[in-house]
């Protein structure tokens, strides 16, 4: 077995392994613990075959730190990061275990000639830049919505301050409850607040677990069917963020990491610039 297989076959399971869980965590919102119980052992195997193949006994050195700057790195964003789950930890975990740095013996390499050595930060760093791109779709969803049915985007909402409408046009949609109970990754940003015998929406912009996505549903589906409020309220993309993950570790192996590239040109221009000759 060559170098070049090994590198082939990290990168297939790590693709193999994220895309499984990514649809996992789509569909039923839960990644079962088998998948990173199967992918941890694996990756960690197949890179230290590699390193054996390569006879750059250094490398070890190189995995340790690597992996486990990733691994701390995972931990804490876990523990303090808002949007960052246990099954984002885990993914990021394996896949610094499994695909540490580029491959190198392969026939496919990132397009850009300089990119920072970390694969699995380049993957993270790629899929929250994909993620953040989502407030042009709905944007131009919410443009779109009002033109075609010269409706009320903030109807309950009007007196609210300008700031808080464009976050809304930028993070969230307005769509009828029952597609909000079906699909379970629309997420509310209304909740409801009683007063005496009235029944108010209020923002609620962050949601972070599926108990309260369920219960919002509920309650907001329960004063709608009392004609109370509106039946269309706002919701925004609660994609899972290993999805994100994946699609980043994908944009990594065929283009480098974009942020870094984006950086570097940035930085290069301004060096250019400040120097006389």
């Amino acid at each position: 077995m060559t170098g070049s297989s090994i590198d082939w076959i990290r990168v297939l399971v790590s693709l193999l392994f994220l895309g499984y869980a990514s649809w996992s965590d789509l569909r039923s919102r839960e990644v079962n613990d088998f998948v990173w119980v199967v992918f941890a052992p694996a990756g960690f195997l197949l890179t230290v075959l590699s390193i054996y193949l390569a006879r750059d006994w250094a490398l070890l050195a190189v995995f340790g730190v690597y992996a486990g700057f990733m691994i701390v790195l995972s931990v804490a964003l876990f523990y303090f990061g808002v949007f960052f789950a246990e099954a984002d930890a885990k993914a990021l975990i394996c896949l610094s275990l499994a695909m540490p740095w580029y491959p190198v013996a392969t026939p496919v390499h990132p397009l850009v000639s300089f990119v920072q050595p970390l694969l699995p930060l380049s993957a993270l760093a790629n899929g929250v830049l994909v993620e953040a791109g989502s407030i042009f779709y709905l944007l131009s969803r919410n443009i779109v919505w009002k033109f075609r049915t010269g409706g009320k985007l903030f109807g309950g909402f009007e007196n609210i301050p300008l700031w808080k409408k464009l976050i809304l046009l930028l993070i969230g949609y307005k769509v009828e409850i029952p597609e909000a109970e079906k699909k379970i990754y629309l997420y509310p940003l209304e909740d409801i607040e009683v007063k005496g015998r009235t029944a108010v929406p209020v923002l609620r912009i962050f949601v972070t677990h599926k108990e309260d996505r369920d219960m919002l549903v509920r309650k907001l589906k329960q004063y709608a069917s009392g004609e109370k409020l509106s039946r269309r309220i706002w919701v925004t993309l609660g994609l899972p963020l290993i999805v994100f993950i994946t699609i980043g570790f994908v944009l990594a192996l065929l283009f480098g990491d974009i942020i870094f590239w984006i950086i570097f040109q940035v930085l290069g221009r301004w060096v250019e610039r400040s120097t006389p000759f």
